[in-house]
Parts: structure tokens; sequence; C-alpha cells
């Protein structure tokens, strides 16, 4: 295998991208975590084409922001699907030999998240049913209790949801629905890789929803010490679609419209 490291999975996504290309750069024992599906049965070359077919899905895609440092490489890529905007977030780890250890797919927006699994879904047609499962879940208890504050917020503060359509804004709004998503997916587990650009951080952590495992990426702005912007991204599909469909339970008598999509089923429609 060629050497690679920071900046060589961008380089793919650039220009071309297709499992062979991935392939190339994976060390021997790699990690792949899909976006769309949550199932560990997929083999290296099956998880490397569901990756590739989910970033083929945005379109013509761009690269919005890079995070790297000497073994970790972020990428944001921008794109659209039928007409509507999507956003993805790849993280790769790079080993030792010089390899991609492991890749983590997130995406943000969940509509468009849920047209690309569908994409996905055509484009590996060959996956067996165990793939595309979903969960049932314990209806939701509609408690809801104080989001932690890993850092102070702005006044002007804009959280942008993983799963809702537009940012919450000023700060009450954009912490009122923090709380309701933190008290959805429970105790957060953060790991951060001290991953930065400019006046931006790229954060991570891990909860659950009633068991079911969720993970978010968080591209952090801040102005004069304080947060001004949180962009999350989150995986896997099932999950993401659990905390959408909660938060539009919450919300939709609280929130304006365009915050969800009418084309978008809830959770259990899933089942």
């Amino acid at each position: 295998m060629s050497s690679t490291g920071p900046g060589t999975l961008r380089a793919l996504v650039s220009e071309r991208f297709t499992e062979r290309d991935l392939g190339a750069i994976l060390s021997p024992q790699a990690r792949l975590l899909c976006a769309v599906t949550d199932w560990d049965g997929l083999s290296l070359e099956q998880a490397a084409s569901v990756i590739v077919a989910e970033t083929l899905a945005c379109g013509q895609r761009e690269i919005a922001e890079t995070f790297t440092d000497q073994s970790h490489e972020a990428i944001v890529i921008s794109g659209i699907i039928e007409g509507e905007p999507t956003r993805q977030l790849l993280l790769a780890t790079y080993g030792g030999d010089g390899g991609v250890a492991e890749l983590r797919s997130y995406f943000k927006y969940m509509y468009p998240f849920t047209l690309i699994r569908e994409a996905v879904m055509t484009a590996c047609g060959d996956l067996p049913a165990q793939a595309w499962a979903v969960q049932a879940l314990d209806p939701d208890s509609g408690e809801t209790h104080d989001s932690i504050r890993n850092f102070p917020y702005a006044d002007d503060l804009v959280f942008y949801s993983p799963v809702l359509r537009k940012g919450a804004a000023p700060e009450p709004l954009a912490y009122k629905v923090l709380c309701h998503a933190s008290s959805i997916y429970g105790v957060r587990r953060w790991s951060d890789l001290a991953l930065t650009l400019g006046d931006k951080r790229l954060g991570f952590f891990d909860a659950d929803i009633q068991g079911q495992a969720m993970e978010m990426a968080n591209v952090l702005t801040f102005s004069a010490g304080k947060m001004s912007e949180i962009v999350s991204f989150a995986r896997p599909w099932p999950t993401s679609m659990a905390l959408y469909s909660r938060i539009k339970a919450r919300l939709v008598d609280q929130v304006e419209p365009e915050f969800f999509w009418d084309e978008q089923p809830d959770f259990d429609s899933y089942l």
C-alpha cells in the first residue's frame, strides 16, 4: 500500500470515490462505521461499499471544511439529494502503517439522511435484510432536564440539530431544543480530539436512546470565548430517526413548521 495520511481521504472524495479507491487506503484490520446502518454483520468490503454509496448519494459534493492533525482527518461534505441540501462528515483515524485504521460516517438533516439511506439500499442491494432492520423502542417518557453546558453559550447561539431542518436561535430557543434532545439520548460521553480550524473546534460524543447507540460529531464555533454556533451530525440512521420523531412530537406545537419535513415519516412507520 502506498504511503497515506491526513489529506488522503479528502483527495479521494474531491476527485473520484470508488470502493477500490477507499480499499487502497485502508489498513488490513480497519474498522468502518457507516451512517445508514448500525448492523454489525458487515464485512470490511461491504462496509466500504456502503460508505462510498453514502458519499456518492450526496451528488455534486463539495468539501466545506477540513480538520486535521497528525493522525486524524475530518472532512465536512456539502451535497444535494433530490433538491434537499445535505451534509456528511467523514472522520478518518490513521494507523502506524499510514493507512486508515478507522472511518466513521455521520450526516445531518433527517429527511435527506433518509433519502441517502434509500439510495444506499438500492446501490447495495445484495446486503441482507438485517442491515436495514429497525428495532422498536419504548414510548418516550417526555421527561426533560437541563442540557450539560460543556462551554459557555453566547446570547446569539445557533444550534443546528443533526435531525432538524433549520437552526434554533437565539440562545433560549437553542437551549430549549438542546434540553429536549439531551433528555432523549441520555448522558453524553465526550471524546475531544482537539481538532481545530480557526475559531472552530470539532468534538464528538456518544450516547444512546433506550440502549440503542448514537454518536454525534459537533462543529463548535466560538466568539469572544463563548460558543456561538453548534452544527451537529449523527449516526446511525435508526437512532437519528428515533431522535427526530421524538423531538418532533415534543416541539411540533412550540416551533415553526419549517423545523420539520412533511415528507418524512415517523420512526414507527419503519418497524
